[in-house]
């Protein structure tokens, strides 16, 4: 039978780590949501749904967690070949 040795570095990883000083388990998580939020859509360049799809959850629900946390996406404009140019209407 092979022995199980413990491995104290990888013990330590799998504790997780105390909450900092302050901060309670409701922030904390709302700070991850925030990072995770932020990071889908930073990957879907601003578009909400795909970002929702990225997370597995609805657009809806995306919504919702990005009015709760404060989480604007400001519009972007794509088209035209208008803008930046000067000296044009």
């Amino acid at each position: 039978m092979a022995e199980q040795y413990e491995d104290p570095v990888r013990d330590e990883a799998r504790r997780p780590k105390p909450p900092m000083e302050g901060r309670d388990l409701k922030t904390l998580v709302d700070e991850y949501e925030r990072q995770l939020i932020l990071s889908a859509l930073g990957a879907t360049r601003g578009h909400q749904r795909r970002a929702a799809r990225c997370l597995g959850i609805s657009p809806s629900s995306l919504h919702e967690k990005m009015k709760r946390l404060g989480i604007r996406v400001l519009p972007t404009w794509t088209g035209g070949t208008q803008a930046g140019r000067s000296g044009e209407p």
